[in-house]
Formats: C-alpha cells, structure tokens, sequence
C-alpha cells in the first residue's frame, strides 16, 4: 500500500512539473505577443512632403523581443489617402503579428 502512494505522490509531483512547465511558456509566448504589439505600435506616419515611407522596428517586453518593418505609400494628394502596413515577430517563440491600414486626410 505504502509503495503505491509514494507511486500516486511521485505522478501528482510530474503533473504538477509538466503544468508550470506549460504556464511559464504561455507566460514567455505572451510576452512575446507583447512586445510584437509594442514593435507594430503608433503605426507610420508619412511626412506631407513625401509619397513613401519605411521604418525598421525593434520592441521589448519582460525579456522578450521582436523586430518588425513598417511601410507607407501615398495613393493620392487631393484627397490626400495614405496606405500603410507592416509586421512584426518574435525573435525567441516566433509569435508574429501584421497591421494595415488607410488613411483620408483634407
């Protein structure tokens, strides 16, 4: 009886192992997608005096970081429209993440 509980014991120990194994690399892949929104944050801005834009990004979060690219094109003056996009990953887990937009401005 007694080499069975120890054998209960010693199983419950490697679940329990396995589950904070499992939560600390949820808890570094989160940081990760962190610092991938931090990398895409703020979007592009493109100067009024020029038609393309591109910028090279780099983000950290709680140890973990990505790098990503952003880019802006202008598609016309009067109105003044704006595309951008770019990307990001991370560097350790690859978590990755993409924005796009369009802008109107008169």
């Amino acid at each position: 009886m007694t080499e069975t509980l120890v054998t209960r014991v010693d199983r419950i120990t490697e679940e329990i192992r396995s589950i904070r194994t499992d939560i600390n690399e949820l808890k570094d892949e989160s940081r990760e997608g962190t610092a991938v929104a931090i990398t895409l944050g703020g979007g592009l801005r493109l100067p009024y005096d020029k038609d393309r834009a591109f910028s090279i990004r780099i983000g950290s979060y709680k140890g973990a970081t990505a790098i990503g690219a952003l880019g802006a094109f202008r598609l016309s003056t009067d109105p003044d429209v704006t595309l951008d996009f770019g990307g990001a990953f991370g560097v350790e887990h690859s978590q990755k993440g993409v924005t796009a937009g369009i802008t109107w401005s008169w």
